[in-house]
Formats: C-alpha cells, sequence, structure tokens
C-alpha cells in the first residue's frame, strides 16, 4: 500500500496508481457513536407509558433562600452493618478509627484496590425499603423522636446526584424512588448493581483500610452510617451519610454506655427495634459507642482533592489527604479542616 501523504512523480506515476493513492487518503468518517448505557432496569416494575411529572433541567430555578451551615446540626442516631445473610445492625455501631502514619519517616506502598466494592449498601441489602435500618436505630436510641416536621429524608449520595445535574456536570440517568408519608418526601436510591468492581490504579479503599481500625467488638462490622438533622436553603431535612472514620480522642469517654430505650432493652420481651411484617426485617444488636459528629474524618488518597461538597454534607470537620507517588507509595499525609470561610465559598 502506498503511504497517503508520499510524492508523485508525474513522470513515472500511472492514472491507476493515482487513484490507488486517492483512495488511500485519509477521509472525513462520522465519529464512532457513544456508548448507549443500559437504562431499561430503571423502570422494572413502573409503567412507562404513565409520566406522572417531568421536569426539564431549564426549568430549575434558583431558590432565593439562603444556604448555609451555619445552623449547625443534629445527630439522630447511628448503627453499622454487620456482613450477614439477613440485614443486620449494630446500635449506635461505631465507625472505624483513625490511625496516624508518618510516611515521612518510611514510604507507605499500598496494593491497588482489587474486588468488588459497595455502590450502595442500603440499596443492596434492603432495595425495597432503604430507610427501615433508620427506623429500627432510632427506636432503640430516641423512640420520642418524630418526623412530622422533617420535609426530605434523603442519603448524601443522592442529593450529590441532583446537585451535579442541576449544575450541568452529569448527563448520566440516574433512578430515585420518590415515597410521600404525611408531609416528609422520601427519597430511595436506586442502582443497576449495588456493588461494583474497583477502578484500575485506584487505592482509596487500601488507603482507608490501612489508616483505620475497626471496632474488634463489633464482629464483621461492614460500614457506618449516621442520620444527621439540619436546615438546607429552608427545608428540614434528615440526612443519611456514610462515616469512614473517626479520630481518637481521650477527652471523649468512649466506654461511655448507650442508654437504649425502655421498650427496646435486650431483655424485654419486645426484643431491640421496630416488629412488623415487611419485605426487609433489619435485626438489631445493642453495640457500639455514639461517637459525636465532630470527631469524623474523612480519609481520601489524593492530596489534590479536597471534597469539599462531601464534608458539607456529611458535616464532617476535617480529612486526611495523601499523595501517591511510584505506584502506591504514599510518602506525605496532610490533614485539613473544613473551616467556615471554605463552607461559605463552597456554598
Amino acid at each position: 500500500m502506498k503511504q497517503p501523504n508520499q510524492f508523485l512523480d508525474s513522470s513515472t506515476q500511472t492514472d491507476a496508481g493515482l487513484e490507488d493513492i486517492a483512495n488511500d487518503a485519509p477521509i472525513d468518517r462520522p465519529a464512532a457513536p457513544k456508548k448507549i448505557h443500559d437504562t431499561t432496569w430503571m423502570l422494572t416494575n413502573a409503567n412507562e407509558q404513565q409520566i406522572a411529572l417531568g421536569i426539564r433541567l431549564e426549568d430549575v430555578q434558583q431558590s432565593a433562600n439562603q444556604v448555609t451551615s451555619k445552623g449547625g446540626h443534629e445527630l439522630l442516631c447511628s448503627y453499622s452493618w454487620k456482613q450477614t445473610d439477613s440485614p443486620t445492625i449494630y446500635v449506635p455501631g461505631t465507625p472505624a478509627t483513625f490511625t496516624f502514619h508518618d510516611p515521612t519517616k518510611t514510604a507507605i506502598e499500598l496494593a491497588a484496590d482489587t474486588g468488588l466494592h459497595w455502590i450502595d449498601q442500603h440499596a443492596g441489602r434492603v432495595p425495597t425499603h432503604q430507610f427501615e435500618p433508620v427506623f429500627q436505630a432510632l427506636a432503640a436510641l430516641q423512640s420520642d423522636e418524630r418526623f412530622d416536621d422533617v420535609d426530605i429524608v434523603v442519603n448524601r449520595g443522592s442529593l450529590q446526584q441532583l446537585l451535579k445535574w442541576v449544575n450541568h456536570k452529569s448527563h448520566q440517568a440516574f433512578h430515585l424512588d420518590l415515597d410521600i408519608v404525611g408531609n416528609t418526601l422520601f427519597l430511595g436510591r436506586k442502582v443497576k448493581k449495588p456493588k461494583a468492581a474497583s477502578s484500575a490504579d485506584s487505592y482509596g479503599r487500601s488507603f482507608e483500610e490501612f489508616f483505620t481500625i475497626e471496632d474488634p467488638e463489633l464482629e464483621n462490622a461492614d460500614g457506618h452510617h449516621r442520620m444527621l438533622k439540619y436546615d438546607f436553603g429552608g427545608l428540614n431535612m434528615v440526612v443519611r451519610v456514610e462515616a469512614d472514620a473517626c479520630v481518637p480522642n481521650t477527652e471523649y469517654d468512649i466506654e461511655a454506655p448507650v442508654i437504649l430505650h425502655p421498650a427496646c432493652d435486650p431483655d424485654s420481651s419486645n426484643g431491640l427495634g421496630i416488629s412488623h411484617k415487611g419485605p426487609e426485617v433489619t435485626s438489631v444488636i445493642a453495640k457500639g459507642t455514639l461517637i459525636p459528629q465532630s470527631l469524623m474524618i474523612e480519609p481520601k488518597s489524593n492530596e489534590d482533592t479536597m471534597p469539599k461538597e462531601q464534608l458539607w454534607f456529611d458535616r464532617t470537620p476535617s480529612c486526611s489527604l495523601g499523595r501517591i507517588r511510584d505506584n502506591g507509595k504514599f510518602r506525605r499525609l496532610i490533614g485539613k479542616t473544613l473551616s467556615q470561610a471554605d463552607a461559605e465559598e463552597w456554598e
């Protein structure tokens, strides 16, 4: 084959040869079609012919209400999942404890992430009633808590997904299940698969496992979650967040006993939690320590990224950022705090 850019000698080149070269010349071809993501699973058990409401992005208007974190927050309850075949939680559970290792003295070398990891534990463990574990934990810790004045109950991941959509930062289809109980809107998340394979050259989970220690009293603990109540632009919201770690604090009495509601006493005939006949009943084990939200910390394996958005929604005050060099070798660890100025800048 002749090269498209070769020079031609008009004294020796035949017409046929010119035609061959013309055929070999670059041709403007249409770009390959973009990969079409399968979205049929989103319409499972749904009537796609009956659209209850259509919202166009251009119809979404900015709210006149100010979004600020100055009003503070309230920790309602917490729990840790237990790795079992049937849904089981420890209440209040305990987040993993962050342990400091100085990589400037000796480089810390970690293996890249492998295997599957959770995208959404609740969508995987209790897909039909994703907030049922929340009410089990509330029954054990604060049985008098009511949601009559709550506008929205949602998990942090769904809030971030909606924020990306309104800011034109994501064009990927997603599915939220909406349920209204009284005057309260519950936003559940539907995913195609609750677990996903680890990304190539990702060190996030290896980093987290190296720098944290699970509570040895919580056998097979698998993820710690907390329910926070705060104002969001005039809406009274309860947000479920995942806490990856907490910092040790000797001033906090980590041995303080958890006071369960009398109706949820382990010696009571009622047992723990709420008894019901739903399709997914979460069992409750009274074990763990209720840690203040002020002691939460977010471990991240990328020093260049301070996850302001995540810290803001989670009301997590600080993060620990690592720097990767030479295929998994960490030589630097930086602690950063989300200051009020940082929060206001993000807002």
